[in-house]
């Protein structure tokens, strides 16, 4: 492919300049092209579009320097502030940016202050702020969002993918999503609405997480907090095994079966148990959170739970059907 340059350093102002300035850039680049995005304050808006093409419009703030660069099936959008005026004038005039690329571009975005806005974008998406709020929409490929202590929500679209989201104050906020999932926050909530997983994992300090939908048939969730407390609505509890574990924490009944102490001289409670097959498995360990495990969807079956209990395996309900594991 025709290599296609341009980089433009445009209008670099003093604290005396005049207000900020519009953008208005635009080049030919392949569909499947790579994006990289950065900016410090203000914010970013980008937007997959038909064209092959990409366009930056948006205002350039004070003592900011935009590079604009299209090289190969790579384009760079850059925004820098002076280095002599960047403690001075941080909380001045922001840059905001309107990027529209194509549908199947990869984008890398990164912000310090700024908030990052991505929509109808299918090519994978690498995203990250510092203080920034952060909001995109997923489809496919392969996903990467991470923020300090900003917020992030995300929008699925059914579609399978691997999804890896990580926050360390603040809050995750997921809907409709499908595949291979993680998220971790040290003292931010976990919300999410999936699908269907066929891998979950969950991690907070001291948020508290919560999570509904459908686990695939052999599928496996992994959740942990110190002191959050943990929420799963399955739409199916049947030929799972269950492994829940609290130090301090309350565990509700699963299947009608009640956690036990694991000591007799200790706090500490426990509830193992498994159902049909027990293909399927949720695992929830936390020190001194709740742990509630339910199920949203109607049992098609009369459930036959094995429930293991300080070495001693009883059969619940031996007449019940069992398939094979």
């Amino acid at each position: 492919m025709k290599l296609i340059s341009y980089f433009l350093l445009l209008f670099i102002f003093s604290a005396a300049a005049i207000g900020a300035e519009a953008i208005n850039e635009e080049a030919s680049m392949p569909a499947d092209g790579r994006v990289l995005v950065s900016n410090v304050s203000g914010s970013v808006k980008i937007e997959g579009w038909s064209k092959r093409r990409i366009e930056v419009t948006g205002k350039l703030g004070k003592d900011s320097v935009l590079t604009f660069e299209v090289d190969g099936d790579t384009a760079r959008v850059e925004v820098e502030m002076e280095e002599k005026h960047w403690k001075k004038n941080y909380d001045n005039e922001a840059t905001h940016l309107v990027i529209r690329v194509p549908q199947g571009a990869r984008v890398s975005a990164s912000t310090v202050s700024a908030t990052l806005d991505v929509r109808k974008v299918k090519g994978m998406q690498r995203l990250k702020t510092v203080s920034g709020d952060l909001n995109t929409e997923v489809f496919a490929a392969e996903t990467e969002a991470r923020t300090v202590s900003g917020e992030i929500e995300i929008e699925g679209s059914d579609n399978t993918l691997n999804l890896t989201v990580g926050s360390v104050s603040g809050d995750i906020e997921a809907n409709n999503i499908s595949g291979e999932i993680s998220a971790k926050t040290v003292s931010g909530d976990i919300e999410l609405v999936s699908a269907r997983v066929s891998r979950l994992r969950l991690n907070s300090v001291s948020g508290d997480i919560e999570w509904s939908g459908d686990l695939e048939n052999g599928g496996r969730i992994d959740a942990e907090t110190v002191s959050g407390d943990v929420v799963l609505k399955l739409r199916n509890l049947l030929d799972t095994e269950y492994s829940l574990q609290s130090f301090s924490g309350r565990i509700d009944p699963v299947l009608d079966v009640k956690a036990s102490r694991t000591s007799k001289y200790a706090p500490g409670r426990r509830l193992e148990l498994s159902e049909g097959s027990g293909a399927s498995r949720v695992y929830v360990e936390t020190m001194s959170g709740d742990i509630e495990v339910n199920g949203t969807g109607t049992i098609s079956r009369k459930p036959s739970v094995s429930k293991k209990d300080n070495r001693v395996t009883q059969q619940i309900d031996k007449a019940a059907p069992r398939t094979a594991g």
